[in-house]
Order: structure tokens, then C-alpha cells, then sequence
């Protein structure tokens, strides 16, 4: 009962939207920044909405996959006037400015009440530096972090 209201509370409210600029104008920059239902957020952490605008250079296509793996879940992914470049679960894509504003309410919502799957991660789940060796005692390295450890008075 309570995770259904609060579902209903979190559908009701405005719409987290991280967006990515590759190719845009300046009218739909002041479009969803006038929306009082669309809230621009400064991390993709605080995202339930990618939004990518325009055509993203070869270049930054990397970063794209970072970026999209930061949003918590659920979250979704809106491609407007560009071509999907990354492989999703159903990308929702818009050419319309018109459009984008309640698309961008009505992916939140479904994400929200659980009517939309959360689009799925595109990277690996592994660390960045995988953990090398073992010491005496079942732990890394030398001494404590991996060094040589500290000569102290205690020696």
C-alpha cells in the first residue's frame, strides 16, 4: 500500500532530466528551462531522464556510456532529433519540439509507476583496477594499503 502511493507521489512530481547537447538551438534550450513540470539537474545521479539532443560527434561516444550508466534506476533514455548511436532496450526517440516535453513526462511517469522496465546498463560491472596479489595474512600487498609498511616505535 505504501510503496504504491509513494510510486503515485514520485509520478506526480517534476521530471528529473539530465541532458547531453550535441547539435541544438537556443529555442529548446529556453523551452525546457521555462517548463515548470521539467527540472534541468547538474548530475546524472539526480536523473530518471537521459535526454540527448542532436547528433553526438564520434568522439564523445564513450563518455555517452558513462553517463547513461551513472542514472539510478529506473531510468530511460530520450534521443531527440538524432539517431540512437548506442544499443538500448527500446529507445524512445522524438523529432518534434513540441513533443518533447510530454514525452519526457509520460517516460517518467510509466518509470515511475513501474509501467516502463528501466533501460539496462551498457558497460561492465567490474572495478576499474582489478585487486593484484595476496599478502601474509590474506590482504593485499604489503602492510595494510598495499605498500611497504611505516617503521614507528611500535617496532
Amino acid at each position: 500500500m505504501a510503496v504504491s502511493w509513494l510510486r503515485q507521489l514520485a509520478a506526480r512530481s517534476c521530471v528529473p532530466v539530465y541532458p547531453v547537447w550535441g547539435e541544438h538551438d537556443e529555442a529548446l534550450l529556453a523551452t525546457l528551462v521555462l517548463s515548470t513540470q521539467i527540472e534541468l539537474v547538474d548530475s546524472p545521479r539526480h536523473a530518471s531522464v537521459l535526454l540527448v539532443v542532436g547528433e553526438i560527434p564520434a568522439t564523445l561516444r564513450d563518455g555517452l556510456k558513462h553517463v547513461h550508466d551513472q542514472l539510478p534506476s529506473p531510468f530511460a533514455v530520450v534521443w531527440f532529433r538524432g539517431a540512437p548511436l548506442i544499443a538500448l532496450n527500446a529507445p524512445i526517440h522524438v523529432d518534434e519540439a513540441d513533443r518533447l516535453v510530454d514525452t519526457l513526462i509520460r517516460t517518467h511517469r510509466e518509470l515511475m509507476l513501474g509501467q516502463r522496465d528501466s533501460a539496462s546498463r551498457l558497460l561492465p560491472d567490474e572495478p576499474p583496477n582489478p585487486w593484484e596479489g595476496l599478502g601474509d595474512d590474506g590482504h593485499g600487498g604489503e602492510g595494510m594499503m598495499g605498500g611497504t609498511p611505516m617503521a614507528g616505535p611500535w617496532q
